[in-house]
């Protein structure tokens, strides 16, 4: 499902990333960890297509990203990938039903085929109850389903998360760790997380540890 060949990434004279390769399964749970500053986000960045490496290249799903641009990329993304941030990145002045249905909506999807797959995702997540509320309405932990949701409405073949309960607290993040392996089994999605906790990246198929490059 991905394929990066020799992934460099320099930002002025700082080497971040220095010929990282991995192979990642359909299905697969995998979890990026390392120390601060070593590249992960970098990396699942690239990965995602959210950035350009210096060098190297990046297959998803056997296509190679380098060769899309502008608009067909941005359709690639919207029907392929689905990603979570650390900070939830709701639209403040929408409810969780209008953030959710975004993604679909910009596919081109019409609003009540939108609004229907959104309510089965809140269903699934345990916040639909919350699907009039504005996202300061929503606990932090409700927030980061939304988003979850949000990510899930196209039916992506990949997700990507960095630091995805990195501002939950324990019961928050174990809950939301949980609903990941659970949609693993009942959807099928290929899942990358980039993590610092040690009790997720026990429980992922495969950890991908990145060291720190030592600068001359």
């Amino acid at each position: 499902m991905i394929k990066a060949e020799n992934i460099c990434k320099i930002y002025n004279t700082l080497q971040v990333l220095q010929n990282v390769s991995l192979e990642v399964q359909k299905s697969e749970f995998l979890c990026i960890t390392g120390s601060s500053g070593a590249g992960k986000s970098t990396l699942l960045h690239i990965l995602a297509t959210l950035d350009e490496a210096t060098s190297g290249t990046v297959y998803l799903d056997q296509l190679n990203t380098s060769k899309l641009k502008g608009a067909q990329l941005a359709k690639f993304r919207n029907q392929t990938l689905g990603m979570v941030f650390q900070a939830h990145n709701l639209l403040p002045e929408f409810t969780a039903l209008e953030n959710i249905c975004m993604p679909a909506l910009l596919g081109g999807k019409s609003k009540a085929e939108a609004e229907k797959k959104a309510l089965e995702l809140m269903q699934t997540l345990g916040v639909k109850s919350r699907a009039n509320h504005k996202p300061s309405e929503m606990s932090g932990g409700e927030q980061q389903r939304v988003a979850v949701g949000r990510a899930l409405i196209n039916s992506p073949k990949i997700v990507f998360a960095d630091e995805p309960s990195g501002n939950l607290d324990e019961q928050n993040a174990h809950e939301l760790h949980q609903l990941f392996f659970m949609l693993r089994e009942q959807l099928g999605h290929t899942f990358v997380i980039v993590t610092h906790n040690l009790q997720l990246a026990k429980q992922a198929d495969r950890v991908f540890e990145i060291r720190k490059q030592t600068q001359n």
